[in-house]
């Protein structure tokens, strides 16, 4: 569930920095829709906007969560896109997206993964959650390998980002994308949070391991 929450609250983020608005479009795997997560939620039909509140405080009770039918017409009709599958083949073509685009791609966590064509890189803003990372396992790595981008192409990582240090979005039709692989040392932020939370307010179990 720690993963899961903190993974999605990262997206938040991001599209709150890189995003245009709050179209969304989430593609998610059969495999991997029966997992937890709001994605999930869309394909067996649960109240995704009972699950905003409870989950998150977000009141989404004049929204309506629907399933795409049309992926191409569903996403050249939105401004973000993430992405969760474990495809090793581009599920969005670029020729597909409207300017302005923004994708946060979240698959792609070991070699030869992709969700994203490799030509949607070029032109676009590109950040990684780790540099190195995202070189070597990312969605960023097989368009570096095939010499569509380069390493030097990267804009900079989410936290440059966050803090400032490194341009976002230069205009309203500029294409940008998240690369995010996961990182184990966020993962552990997150539990020390939940932890230490636990802790205060008196709730919870301790076990010895």
């Amino acid at each position: 569930f720690l993963p899961q929450g903190r993974a999605q609250q990262g997206v938040c983020i991001i599209h709150r920095q890189l995003g245009q608005c709050s179209d969304l479009v989430s593609q998610r795997a059969t495999l991997q829709a029966g997992r937890s997560g709001l994605l999930g939620s869309i394909v067996h039909g649960l109240d995704i906007a009972q699950q905003l509140s409870d989950d998150f405080g977000i009141d989404a009770s004049g929204v309506e969560f629907l399933p795409a039918l049309d992926l191409a017409a569903a996403v050249g009709d939105s401004d973000a896109i993430i992405t969760v599958t474990p495809s090793r083949k581009p599920i969005i073509q670029k020729a597909w997206l409207k300017p302005g685009t923004h994708l946060s791609c979240l698959g792609s966590d070991m070699e030869s993964k992709q969700e994203i064509e490799s030509t949607i890189f070029q032109g676009a803003a590109f950040y990684a959650d780790d540099r190195a990372q995202c070189i070597c396992v990312g969605e960023m790595e097989l368009p570096i390998k095939q010499g569509v981008v380069s390493a030097d192409d990267i804009t900079g990582e989410i936290g440059d980002l966050i803090d400032g240090k490194v341009p976002g979005r230069t205009s309203d039709t500029q294409t940008t994308i998240f690369d995010a692989t996961g990182l184990y040392i966020l993962d552990l932020a997150a539990a020390k949070v939940a932890i230490d939370r636990a802790l205060a307010e008196g709730v919870g179990l301790q076990a010895d391991l």
